[in-house]
């Protein structure tokens, strides 16, 4: 099991998702970023600081 929060960035959102792989987490979150913060491009830092934040 991944799970994942957007306070896992220090975001002020409540966002939280679980799943079974990294890449499955990450699709939701690039899902969620995009419409609800308005991120429709995510940097490279943003994808690393996800992807160290994901809690196995």
């Amino acid at each position: 099991m991944v799970a994942f929060t957007c306070r896992d960035l220090g975001m002020d959102c409540s966002f939280k998702t679980t799943g079974t792989t990294d890449s499955e987490i990450m699709k939701k979150f690039i899902d969620h970023a995009e419409s609800v913060h308005n991120m429709p491009v995510l940097t490279a830092d943003v994808i690393f600081k996800v992807k160290t934040a994901l809690k196995k």
